[in-house]
């Protein structure tokens, strides 16, 4: 019997400048209101849902504008991303209480 192997090619995470500003004004919020580890675990609920895309293509909700919509379990915030074969493009990080949500 062979040893049969494969690799998953892991896509190229790509943030968009509003999705960076996301990412830092939600740390700034939870470092002023909670404390530097819910911060942190926001951060990492946030990264590793975008690692989990990157590296296995997972498509969430249908979103607007061509998006998908990855909504976190923990905090209330969701990635609204764009998928192709060769990257994950982040186009924002967003509260749930947006307008943006209401369709």
């Amino acid at each position: 019997m062979k040893n049969s192997s494969f690799s998953i090619a892991r896509r190229r995470l790509d943030w968009s400048k509003r999705a960076t500003a996301d990412q830092l004004s939600i740390a700034r919020y939870y470092l002023d209101t909670a404390s530097a580890p819910v911060a942190w675990d926001c951060f990492l609920e946030i990264e590793s849902n975008l690692e989990r895309i990157a590296l296995l293509g997972l498509k969430f909700r249908a979103g607007k504008h061509n998006t998908l919509e990855c909504v976190l379990k923990q905090f209330p915030y969701t990635i609204i991303y764009r998928i192709t074969a060769r990257t994950v493009r982040v186009v924002r990080v967003l509260h749930q209480r947006r307008a943006y949500f209401n369709r």
